[in-house]
Order: structure tokens, then sequence, then C-alpha cells
């Protein structure tokens, strides 16, 4: 059974064509691992857990301003009735 010389050519551009789309492929995969590697999965759910505790910080930071201003004219207040 003999083989043409197209039909040869056709069946090495196919293997090439694989081989390249697989070389591609195990390329993409480790630039993929090698971004997991440096971002981990979990980096998302830290990130919204981190900004809630700041948003929680941020508003006990205003409240404890809020009550330290409160104590502070409550003692002005004080100060003034002991010197009647």
């Amino acid at each position: 059974m003999s083989t043409s010389p197209s039909s040869v050519t056709r069946a090495q551009a196919t293997i090439g064509s694989y081989q390249a789309a697989i070389e591609s492929s195990d390329a993409s995969t480790h630039s993929t691992q090698a971004r997991e590697i440096k971002k981990p999965p979990y980096q998302q759910e830290r990130l919204v857990e981190f900004l809630q505790l700041k948003a929680e910080i941020e508003s006990l930071l205003e409240h404890l301003q809020s009550m330290k201003q409160q104590n502070l004219e409550l003692s002005e207040e004080l100060a003034v009735t002991e010197r009647l």
C-alpha cells in the first residue's frame, strides 16, 4: 500500500498542529498554575473579610470619638455646675 506525498504532508501538518496545540495548552496550564501559586484561591474571600472588618473598625472608631466628645461635654458641664 503506497501513500501519496500529499497525504503524508497533510498528516505531518495535522500532527504538527496537534503538537503545537498540546504545547500551547501545557504552557497555558503552567502559567495558570504559576498564577494560582502566587494568588491563593481564598484571596477574594479574605479581601471581602478584610474590607468588612475595616468598615467595622472605622464605625467603632467613629462611635468611640462620639463617646469621647460626649464625655468631654459632660465633664465641662459638670465643672461649670460645680463652680456655681
